[in-house]
């Protein structure tokens, strides 16, 4: 499943003065045999595996994803920023 999210973007060109940008960003989320993993898409015709989680903690226990949507919203719990 493809979504997108705002994310960071730090150009350190200039060291002494770092320009921070927020874009929205293409990622693609799978969810096989209980595996999520989530791709950052570079561009057309590459992708970074960015997340290769085989499951969920609940109460402090291993748990099985419900579905991909599940998934791809606790990604963006600690992942997804935007200015301000």
């Amino acid at each position: 499943m493809n979504f997108e999210m705002s994310m960071e973007i730090v150009d350190l060109t200039d060291p002494e003065n770092p320009v921070i940008t927020y874009e929205s960003v293409a990622h693609r989320a799978t969810l096989d045999n209980g595996i999520l993993e989530i791709f950052r898409t570079i561009d057309t015709d590459t992708e970074t595996r960015v997340i290769h989680q085989p499951w969920k903690f609940v109460d402090g226990e291993r748990a099985d994803w419900d579905d991909i949507d599940e998934g791809i919203a606790w990604f963006k719990i600690e992942n997804e920023k935007t200015e301000g």
